[in-house]
């Protein structure tokens, strides 16, 4: 499994696209973690749809604001995926990235940037 950990602030209005987009990928043995920096729009309620939705979601709120790297660390340590691949709250993947990136795991790297 490859957990997927997207730090967000503030993205109510775009992490949609970026969550719309894991659905649509063709690999399907993710999780995705996103971990909410203490955004004061309504991030919290668009993410939740998706974790009521979808039990590969995870939603994690930091309790302070840490930054992106923050945010990261806090959903790395709640990660259960043998390998972990850290997004943004504003991109997206090819609909076969996870698939392919999985293809290459298998050739026994550690780091795959």
């Amino acid at each position: 499994m490859v957990t997927i950990v997207i730090p967000t602030y503030n993205r109510a209005k775009i992490i949609p696209k970026v969550l719309d987009n894991l659905l649509a990928q063709s690999y399907l043995n993710w999780q995705c973690i996103v971990v909410d920096d203490y955004s004061t729009d309504n991030t919290a309620c668009v993410v939740r749809k998706y974790v009521d939705r979808d039990s590969r979601f995870v939603y994690l709120t930091n309790n302070r604001t840490k930054g992106a790297q923050g945010a990261r660390n806090t959903g790395i340590l709640a990660a259960q995926g043998e390998w972990i691949c850290l997004f943004d709250s504003d991109d997206v993947m090819y609909p076969n990235y996870l698939e392919r990136m999985e293809a290459e795991l298998d050739n026994t790297f550690d780091v795959i940037v």
